[in-house]
């Protein structure tokens, strides 16, 4: 047969094996696009998540630190309330040096600025606390996701490719697997080492939120002819909670800062002296001694166990932070989720 009558009979063949190619081209560039999208939108979901929470855990912490500085301010203020008493009554030694009239000028000074700096910190303990109730709360909550959208991308802002739902919020109940966060020193009732006294305030449960993100997403292969890739809706949702990442029991007065050396809460002496009353006792009665506590850890309670022997000053810290957990929600409409329709 003559070749030229041949010619071309591949030609379908390649055809075909170019279309193929490119359908599938096609379908590998339209889920890659996809996965990236989904990612991108789980990122954002998780994002809006924690940031929601650490409304809740900034305040606790808050709260903490300067719960602490009343509790060390508290201290000063009845060590040296003793002191001044000592002092009025010719008391601790400083009848031997005549120096009881001084010494109680000098006490007294330092209860007028400890009692000011407490004052301060009380004031500043209730700016902190003072939208710490549910409501505010819960409408801070909402208002923060409203400006994840308006403040889109600008620092602090959400992604705005998407829309976003608070699909849930509210206290942390079941509390899953976190339920006895730091032995419950910050919510007796769940048990632990404390015992509720008196009512306990709601606004301390431990919150938990859900977010859900939402997009239509254009196709990335354009269109060809009467061939026009529909776009894909992509659903992300994510929850947190807020939990106590790491409890201390914090020593002033025996522990030292690793970088200086120095005490957390060292030996105060208001009055001046730098020696012993003068009574022979080797003692300092007019100081400050937050005295520290030289208890170590029982891992098989997960407790500590001492014995206190003398006056001294510890303090439970706990830092707070958000962490992602799985969402307990159900199933919602794509209305409820971020989506437009």
């Amino acid at each position: 047969m003559n070749r030229h009558y041949q010619r071309g009979q591949v030609l379908p063949v390649w055809a075909m094996g170019i279309v193929a190619m490119l359908i599938v081209t096609m379908a590998v560039v339209r889920y890659s696009d996809m996965v990236r999208w989904q990612v991108r939108a789980q990122n954002a979901a998780d994002a809006a998540a924690q940031s929601i929470v650490a409304l809740q855990t900034q305040q606790f912490n808050e709260m903490s630190m300067v719960l602490y500085a009343t509790a060390v301010e508290e201290y000063r203020i009845r060590e040296i309330l003793y002191a001044l008493e000592l002092t009025a009554y010719g008391d601790g030694g400083c009848t031997a040096d005549n120096s009881c009239l001084a010494r109680y000028v000098s006490l007294e000074a330092q209860y007028l600025k400890a009692v000011a700096r407490y004052n301060n910190e009380v004031i500043m303990l209730d700016r902190v606390t003072a939208n710490m109730d549910a409501t505010t709360m819960s409408s801070d909550a909402y208002a923060l996701l409203a400006d994840l959208k308006t403040q889109c991308g600008q620092q602090g802002g959400g992604d705005c490719a998407f829309g976003y739902a608070l699909v849930a919020y509210g206290g942390r109940t079941p509390v899953y697997g976190v339920q006895m966060d730091a032995r419950a020193f910050i919510k007796p009732s769940l048990g632990g080492h404390m015992t509720p006294s008196g009512t306990l305030n709601g606004s301390l449960d431990p919150v938990e939120v859900e977010v859900a993100v939402c997009a239509d997403v254009p196709s990335p292969v354009p269109s060809l002819f009467n061939f026009h890739p529909a776009p894909h809706r992509v659903i992300a949702r994510a929850a947190a909670t807020a939990v106590m990442m790491e409890q201390d029991w914090f020593q002033p007065g025996s522990l030292t800062n690793p970088w200086t050396q120095a005490y957390y809460q060292p030996l105060e002496l208001p009055s001046g002296s730098t020696e012993d009353a003068g009574d022979g006792s080797g003692k300092d009665w007019y100081a400050v001694d937050f005295a520290g506590n030289g208890s170590v850890a029982n891992t098989i309670s997960n407790g500590y166990t001492f014995g206190i022997y003398n006056n001294e000053f510890t303090a439970y810290l706990g830092w707070w932070n958000a962490v992602p957990i799985r969402p307990q929600s159900g199933p919602e409409p794509d209305t409820a989720l971020g989506c437009s329709s």
